[in-house]
């Protein structure tokens, strides 16, 4: 009996700690909490008693009664604002009623004011608020990859065809993006630049003949192998919407828009191959494809490169973010090449055509989807 009383105590004081602890808590909370809420019912019964001040033309006593909650955050504030800033203006204090609808807008670049007083819409007139900063992200696929230029060279056979693309199985290449953008001034283009990968992907074909196949003899062969490639961009471009003043992007829906850009390109060397190279001679082997292994090729490419490129797009914006899809077209610059190497594909063909070329550049097309956000700024027309 005695333990059990000795239990019931120690279990009376420990419950007693904890209810102290928790008095002790909420006697600490209570006064922020309730100190917020008078902050944010105070200023709303300003804002009632401001509008009626208003309403009775007592100006001045408008601007003393909302004084104080210019700077406080809560809900009413941009109402408060925009009451203040008109206020201002009739009494004559342009300067404070710009400085007012600069902090509003800052708060909420879509508040919309009452057009209806000529002074407020002449004010906000002399104010700008445009997206001086924006970022982005986009993925899509290549609708094709191919070199610009002969991909093969021989003077020793004839050249029957070439050709790329890429047959059913084959993978499309792909590409990624993230950019950061920032206003070349009030009215002028938006300079972009980031960080984005490719993996281009294309299937070459060819067919010779006068070919010398192994048995030593001439023949016909077609050639074919798939090209992988993974390059690392850092793009620079200029980005402008066609039709549509920056003022205005706040409040359009469809943003048609055209970039142009240089890159600088560099290849993941390990990732360059020739993927299941096949050659078919009509007289040698029975006509039966010869399967060769895959060839690593980053020795034979050059690691880095410049392109150019050119996108035409669209946005649908709502608010701040807004989603786009886009076309572009790239070029490489610079031959990608290596002289004086030759790959297992060449040395197959005992050397009687090489796929080191001078004039091997990489041209594509590739379409893309993305997200992006803009930062808004609201400053005055300069």
């Amino acid at each position: 009996m005695e333990k059990i009383l000795n239990g019931m105590q120690k279990f009376a004081r420990e419950l007693t700690v904890k209810i102290n602890w928790s008095i002790l808590f909420w006697i600490l909370l209570l006064p922020s909490v309730s100190t917020a809420q008078i902050v944010q019912t105070d200023c709303e019964r300003r804002l009632e008693i401001a509008r009626d001040l208003y309403d009775a033309g007592q100006l001045s006593a408008v601007i003393d009664t909302l004084r104080v909650c210019f700077s406080e955050k809560e809900a009413s504030r941009k109402d408060i604002l925009s009451l203040a800033a008109t206020a201002y203006r009739f009494l004559d204090h342009s300067d404070s009623a710009r400085q007012q609808l600069l902090l509003l807008y800052r708060l909420n670049p879509f508040y919309q004011l009452d057009s209806d007083i000529p002074e407020i819409d002449y004010l906000d007139n002399q104010i700008i608020v445009y997206p001086k900063y924006r970022y982005y992200f986009k993925g899509g696929v290549y609708l094709f990859t191919r070199p610009i230029g002969p991909y093969s060279n021989t003077s020793i056979v004839d050249v029957l065809s070439e050709s790329f693309g890429l047959d059913g199985g084959d993978p499309l290449g792909m590409r990624g993006e993230f950019s950061f953008s920032w206003s070349l001034g009030q009215q002028g283009p938006y300079l972009n630049t980031g960080i984005g990968f490719s993996r281009y992907n294309f299937r070459y074909r060819s067919e010779f003949d006068n070919i010398q196949n192994p048995d030593g003899n001439v023949d016909r062969v077609k050639v074919s192998f798939r090209e992988k490639q993974w390059w690392l961009h850092v793009p620079i471009s200029v980005t402008k919407y066609f039709g549509v003043e920056k003022s205005e992007i706040r409040n359009r829906f469809f943003l048609p828009y055209g970039q142009i850009g240089l890159s600088v390109d560099f290849l993941q060397k390990s990732s360059a191959e020739f993927l299941s190279p096949t050659l078919s001679y009509e007289n040698f082997n029975g006509g039966e494809t010869t399967l060769l292994s895959d060839i690593a090729i980053g020795d034979l490419r050059k690691a880095m490169n410049l392109s150019v490129f050119g996108v035409i797009g669209a946005k649908a914006k709502s608010g701040v973010n807004s989603y786009f899809v886009e076309l572009s077209i790239g070029q490489t610059l610079f031959n990608h090449s290596k002289k004086d190497l030759s790959s297992p594909l060449n040395q197959s063909l005992k050397d009687q055509v090489f796929y080191e070329n001078s004039s091997y550049r990489l041209s594509n097309l590739s379409l893309s989807i993305g997200y992006n956000r803009f930062l808004f700024r609201a400053v005055e027309k300069k």
